[in-house]
């Protein structure tokens, strides 16, 4: 009996190790560069997730992960963890091509200027991942949620700025997926900008524009504004309409995450 039991765990054992190495074998190794392209590929497939950089934050489960850097990659942390691919959006082509020579197969994806691109990055990427059907269903579901929202808008809109940086002022502008964000959430940029998505302005650009709303980039900012005496002379300030409720990963990164960023927005900018 005993010799029976143990020859049982003997092959059982033996088995688990061997359906452990199919699942290894079926999933891409993947190390991401970026939290943009890490929220993507766990919207896809997080089992591809091998490592990231150590400004990625979403899901949860990433922050267990290895890190290979942030804005200075550490490649040889890269190379140790045998990755099939490297993926990054917004990563400079000195990255791109330091992989390159060292013979590492990536995909790096400009920056969004678009609620466009940042549908196109998810299904590029959902290809790279041998997972295009499931990428072409989550840009799907999306685009049916921007179409429902835009049938919503309001047609007397608030208008709004979101402040990226207060020490100089940096907002975003009226180009770029930030805007649309706006529009899409009932409100609509009141900076205009055709030339740059990130201008840098004044107090007085401030004052001047006079939003309804002002957006926080950033977590502490609301507290820089209502001490500062100028900015409450915008109607956000003096109707104390500094909205930093809405936790800006949700709307900056551009993302799956972007339809809630715009659901909490259209809530908070009422």
């Amino acid at each position: 009996m005993v010799f029976h039991f143990n020859f049982l765990v003997k092959v059982l054992f033996i088995l688990c190790i061997y359906l452990s190495s199919l699942s290894f074998a079926t999933h891409l190794r993947v190390v991401s560069l970026s939290p943009v392209s890490t929220e993507i590929i766990a919207t896809i497939n997080i089992k591809t997730l091998v490592g990231v950089s150590q400004y990625c934050n979403y899901p949860e489960f990433v922050k267990t992960l290895p890190k290979v850097g942030g804005m200075n990659i550490d490649y040889e942390k890269v190379l140790a963890l045998y990755p099939d691919k490297v993926i990054g959006i917004g990563i400079s082509n000195i990255t791109k091509e330091k992989f390159e020579k060292l013979g590492v197969a990536t995909l790096f994806i400009d920056s969004a200027e678009s609620i466009n691109d940042i549908l196109k990055a998810i299904q590029k990427i959902g290809d790279e991942l041998d997972e295009s059907k499931k990428a072409g269903g989550i840009v799907a579901s999306m685009n049916r949620t921007f179409l429902s929202l835009k049938k919503e808008r309001p047609k007397q809109r608030k208008t709004a700025v979101v402040m990226l940086q207060y020490n100089p002022i940096i907002v975003a502008g009226s180009q770029g997926f930030i805007a649309e964000i706006l529009t899409l959430s009932g409100a609509k940029s009141v900076i205009e900008s055709k030339k740059m998505s990130y201008p840098r302005l004044t107090k007085e650009n401030i004052i001047k524009a006079d939003p309804d709303f002002i957006v926080c980039g950033y977590p502490n900012l609301k507290d820089q504004l209502l001490s500062d005496h100028v900015m409450l002379m915008t109607q956000a300030g003096r109707k104390r309409r500094i909205i930093n409720s809405v936790n800006p990963d949700l709307f900056l990164r551009p993302g799956p995450r972007i339809i809630e960023g715009i659901k909490e927005l259209k809530e908070a900018l009422k």
